[in-house]
């Protein structure tokens, strides 16, 4: 999704997230419902043929990355089993029935996008699976199901963050190479702060997962998104594929509870 032609990508950020991204956002439920309810450096100067050098060496870099880790971050199909043993054995659907459920949860997390997008699709699973656990699994044994959600998207997490750090260190070491000492500095910084869980791409996954896990509505999970995209400082390109990515998870959100309203009347994301 990365294009090397005047998209406003900043070589000193592999995921181009502009320095005005906010150092913190609050994850407080007044906070959520806040965003739900308003929605709608200097640096070495280097040459264009090394400009030009340093950002197709990383978005090779990052497309070879993401597609070595697809079948760590891709979670459908041969995860159920591994993942959801309690969601499939407590439910008060047939196996198969919720492992169709759980499958159809799994595929709106791809394990491929941008990091804005790839947020998105992983709170959206979150939200989507918080469901199943609380329509077909009875309350005395749902706490075992709510687990199991939560260790797979902590381990998907960590699986970005893994592909981020990789990204950032491989940058770092083309800064390196060219000589570019602020670049070197920048890449620094953001290794730090990944480290630590404060990089503004973890930060922005921690707002959206928030969001689906504090709030039952899907509509609310996507005028929330929207706004955090709206109040980023994502340059307009990156901002129209987030927008876009909205509209196809409202599609994803419909078919998703079509489906298990088939087997539950009262089951609805949209309320």
């Amino acid at each position: 999704m990365i294009s090397s032609i005047d998209n406003g990508f900043k070589e000193s950020d592999v995921f181009s997230k502009q320095e005005s991204m906010p150092k913190t956002i609050p994850l407080a439920r007044e906070t959520v419902n806040r965003l739900i309810a308003d929605a709608p450096s200097s640096t070495t100067q280097l040459s264009k043929e090394a400009i030009d050098k340093n950002l197709k060496e990383v978005i090779q870099i990052r497309n070879s990355t993401l597609e070595k880790n697809s079948s760590t971050t891709n979670g459908i199909t041969n995860d159920i089993d591994t993942w959801f043993s309690a969601l499939q054995s407590h439910a008060s659907l047939s196996e198969t029935d919720m492992s169709g459920l759980i499958s159809d949860a799994l595929h709106s997390y791809t394990g491929s996008g941008n990091a804005t997008t790839l947020s998105m699709d992983l709170a959206v699973t979150q939200g989507m699976l918080n469901k199943l656990v609380e329509r077909f699994v009875p309350a005395d044994q749902q706490a075992e199901s709510y687990r199991e959600v939560e260790k797979f998207v902590s381990d998907k997490a960590s699986a970005q963050d893994a592909i981020l750090q990789d990204l950032t260190q491989r940058s770092l070491d083309i800064a390196r190479q060219h000589g570019d000492t602020a670049g070197v500095t920048e890449f620094e910084q953001q290794l730090d702060s990944i480290s630590h869980g404060e990089h503004a791409t973890q930060k922005e996954r921690d707002a959206m997962l928030s969001i689906t896990d504090t709030t039952a509505s899907s509509a609310g999970w996507l005028s929330a998104f929207t706004q955090l995209v709206h109040n980023s400082g994502d340059n307009d390109f990156f901002k129209r594929i987030s927008y876009d990515h909205i509209s196809q998870l409202a599609t994803r959100i419909e078919q998703f509870n079509n489906k298990a309203n088939h087997f539950d009347a009262g089951f609805s994301l949209t309320q």
